[in-house]
């Protein structure tokens, strides 16, 4: 092979090895960032759970209204997570 044969080979080689390098950081960023939006998700969930446990508690203890209204709207808040 020529010279320029080469350098013209070796610059295309060079263009797909970067482009490759650069599609897979972007599929790695990606997954990342849809990996910490399901883990926020999951985290609201577990809080707004632990919540509503609490919340039945008093609700168990003391049949009051409030506790009732509360206990409600937890539940909603939840049904939407």
């Amino acid at each position: 092979m020529r010279l320029r044969t080469l350098g013209i080979v070796g610059t295309v080689v060079l263009a797909a090895v970067t482009t490759a390098i650069g599609a897979g950081f972007y599929i790695s960023f990606r997954s990342i960032d849809v990996a910490l939006m399901n883990d926020g998700a999951a985290r609201n969930i577990g809080q707004a759970v632990f919540e509503l446990r609490a919340l039945t508690g008093d609700y168990l203890l003391q049949f009051e209204k409030r506790a009732q209204i509360q206990w409600e709207r937890k539940h909603e808040s939840l049904e939407r997570l």
